[in-house]
């Protein structure tokens, strides 16, 4: 559980309404022109998205475009069978997810930075007792989640490859 101030709060707010946003603006352009192709939809999307949400970083637009492609993906693949009637994605809030360029977690320190619509900002977290055990290994992508009125981290960190025993036959 995150632990921002009033005024990080309110950062942290503003930056998952731009998000959802930049995602839907996103979707809507790629609908519009049937991409759901990551590659084709970021040269569809990344200027319009960036030039009309200009307080998010970009790799936090590219991020709302990967979540975008993901989205559209999904609808045009149920879009394919005949008994389905699909229409545009919409999303009333989506969590923004953040990559090694715009966020950095200190584990010794419990605090990460984020990326916000009002700049990095560091904040506090706690860490509930069951997941521990993965404190300190290294992270790959987060997801800022809000629920009622709580900010939450959702991070994704890497687990060691486990060392597998293999036992050899001797003849």
């Amino acid at each position: 559980m995150l632990e921002p101030t009033d005024t990080q709060m309110t950062m942290l707010t503003d930056t998952y309404t731009v998000f959802t946003s930049a995602l839907n603006q996103a979707v809507d352009i790629g609908w519009q022109a049937e991409v759901s192709h990551a590659t084709k939809l970021h040269y569809l999307v990344y200027y319009p998205v960036k030039a009309a949400h200009p307080t998010l970083v970009s790799d936090v637009v590219n991020q709302a475009r990967v979540k975008a492609a993901e989205t559209l993906r999904s609808a045009f693949a149920l879009r394919k069978h005949p008994t389905r009637r699909v229409s545009q994605p919409r999303s009333a809030a989506c969590p923004p997810r953040y990559n090694k360029n715009t966020y950095r977690v200190d584990w010794p320190a419990r605090t990460v930075r984020l990326a916000t619509t009002g700049g990095r900002q560091t904040l506090r977290f706690l860490v509930p007792a069951y997941v521990e055990k993965y404190t300190g290994l290294p992270t790959d992508t987060a997801d800022l989640i809000s629920k009622r009125g709580r900010g939450y981290l959702h991070l994704v960190v890497t687990l060691p490859t486990p060392w597998l025993s293999t036992r050899l036959k001797v003849f």
